[in-house]
């Protein structure tokens, strides 16, 4: 039975007071009947994260918390690799909601239980309105990444093929550039590759991951679960989210070959 697996969840923190409390109660509804554990990992919050997550603690011995100086996204989550004994290890932004909903999240695992080959399983990914957030994506190259950042118009037909615009987000595909903000790992696979590269602060830390899994594993869009998702681009407010997303495309181009188109 599916309440038999082992589930663990990773949630880095970096002053995320507002959403930590939600998105722990919600996992504690959502997965009630298995065996799992909730890691926390904050990055150095200045807020009351750590106290919003110690009240939580004292409730619940399933929450643990991991306290780390703030040398990122990647390194945050990769501080649990030790410590999973769980047959699915979930990757959960702050602000990420999973729908209680009978089967949303069995829907995932049973289809993980019977494809053994795959190692890493992305959903559809929402808005808070339930319109799909078009996360599907090719793998980066230069061109692409340039043409979506100078905005949404820009060589449209180009930008719609990026995102699998045409698959209509509706079937069951491999996808070359997994989405982040929520992935369900086989934990065996997750610990193989060695968690995420700690190179990246921010940003291409995804990419790089579904490159890695893809090497032992296949990587799965599976639209018929979903999550929500509150989606903050950072990266287009301030100059130094813009320097941190340019670093971070050129040591991912560096890594694995520059795609100039």
């Amino acid at each position: 039975m599916l309440n038999k697996l082992k589930l663990s969840f990773s949630i880095v923190t970096y002053n995320n007071q507002n959403e930590i409390r939600k998105i722990i109660n919600n996992i504690n509804d959502v997965v009630r009947d298995y065996d799992y554990v909730i890691y926390v990992i904050d990055n150095g919050s200045i807020d009351a994260t750590v106290l919003e997550v110690n009240e939580l603690i004292g409730n619940n011995d399933r929450i643990k918390l991991l306290k780390s100086a703030n040398l990122g996204f990647g390194h945050g989550h990769n501080l649990v690799l030790g410590l999973l004994e769980s047959d699915y290890h979930f990757i959960v932004n702050p602000d990420i909601i999973l729908p209680n909903e009978k089967d949303n999240l069995n829907n995932m695992l049973d289809f993980l239980e019977k494809n053994k080959d795959v190692g890493l399983l992305t959903p559809q990914i929402r808005n808070q309105d339930g319109s799909v957030q078009l996360l599907l994506r090719n793998e980066p190259t230069v061109f692409d990444a340039s043409i979506r950042f100078m905005g949404k118009n820009l060589f449209k037909k180009r930008q719609n093929k990026f995102i699998n615009l045409e698959s209509g987000y509706n079937k069951i595909m491999e996808t070359q550039n997994a989405t982040g903000c929520f992935m369900v790992f086989r934990s065996n696979v997750f610990q193989q590759i060695n968690g995420f590269d700690p190179r990246y602060f921010m940003y291409y830390e995804d990419s790089d991951i579904t490159k890695k899994t893809k090497k032992v594993a296949k990587t799965i869009f599976f639209p018929f679960s979903y999550v929500t998702h509150q989606w903050q681009r950072d990266n287009k407010k301030k100059i130094k989210f813009v320097y941190i997303n340019i670093m971070s495309l050129i040591k991912f181009m560096n890594k694995w070959g520059w795609k100039l188109y």
